[in-house]
């Protein structure tokens, strides 16, 4: 709800701890092998799960014509998202394989919108996605690759 996932997680006490796999860092792997006292109760987590939405302009029919602009707009949610950056990445096809044309890290604004202005430098087949990534609040969210062409 609102962009929301709330996890309940009860107890009846007693200690716990958690276990790292072989790839996590050594503050992980530090803090999995501690151990914490928990008392009994019902417990509260509130999770933002973030949602983004990615819409291109300046096409018509998936083409755009060659130095001209692709618009790429969106909106994520929700709005405490504002002021956090997203990537915006493009991807050209070359040699059977997709390689980085440009990424950018663009700042959310207060709405929640963001826009972009992409100018393919050549003909080919491109792709967009915005991602947002913030570690320390453990979040995540992208969306899926949209494509285009330049003739």
């Amino acid at each position: 709800m609102d962009g929301h996932t709330i996890i309940y997680a009860a107890t009846n006490g007693g200690q716990a701890s958690a276990s790292a796999g072989p790839l996590a860092g050594k503050r992980a792997a530090t803090l999995a092998s501690s151990r914490t006292t928990i008392r009994a109760g019902i417990y509260r987590y509130v999770v933002l799960t973030p949602k983004l939405a990615l819409k291109l302009s300046g096409l018509s029919r998936g083409v755009v014509r060659l130095h001209r602009y692709v618009g790429i707009k969106g909106l994520a949610t929700p709005a405490a998202l504002a002021s956090n950056k997203l990537a915006v990445r493009v991807q050209r096809y070359l040699a059977h394989h997709w390689v980085a044309a440009k990424t950018v890290l663009y700042t959310i604004r207060s709405g929640g919108s963001y826009s972009w202005w992409y100018k393919p430098a050549r003909r080919g087949t491109y792709r967009v996605r915005v991602s947002i990534a913030k570690t320390a609040a453990h979040l995540s969210a992208m969306t899926s690759w949209h494509g285009f062409k330049v003739r």
